[in-house]
Parts: structure tokens; C-alpha cells; sequence
């Protein structure tokens, strides 16, 4: 997992932007990115196969030590083909 920064991510969001460069992969919360240009969760690089335990396990945690105050914004699971 990348931390864009040591603060709370759930609150204080960072800019951010996405390319796609072979587009050979899959990468969830990309749409979020490209709507808002911002990022309010880790970027978690994991395989093809656990992409959707990457992105569940970002959600739970997300909900257990932030609760209300993450604004839900879709967490960033990048698949690194294996």
C-alpha cells in the first residue's frame, strides 16, 4: 500500500490524476480520480486474483477507524499482472 501522505486520508484528501499507460490491468476508484481529482485512500498494488480483498479490506478498514467522517470516495486497488 502507498500513503500519499501521514495525515487522515479519510479527511484531508490529496490531488491526484490518472493515465493510463497499456491499459493491460484493471484499477479501481480511476472514474473517482478522474471526476473529483482527488484521492482520499492508500493505493494498494496487489495481484490479479485479490483485487476485490484489496479493495474490500481498504473499505472495512476505512468504516472501523473513521466511520462517517470518510467520504466513501471508491478506495485505489491496482492490479499488477501476474
Amino acid at each position: 500500500a502507498i500513503l500519499p501522505h501521514s495525515g487522515n486520508l479519510a479527511t484531508e484528501a490529496v490531488f491526484a490524476a490518472a493515465s493510463v499507460l497499456n491499459g493491460n490491468g484493471e484499477m479501481t476508484g480511476l472514474a473517482s480520480i478522474d471526476q473529483t481529482g482527488l484521492l482520499n485512500s492508500p493505493i494498494v498494488l496487489t495481484n490479479t486474483m485479490a483485487v476485490g480483498a484489496a479493495h474490500r479490506g481498504v473499505h472495512q478498514y476505512y468504516q472501523k477507524h473513521y466511520g462517517n467522517a470518510w467520504t466513501g470516495q471508491l478506495p485505489v486497488v491496482a492490479e499488477c499482472w501476474d
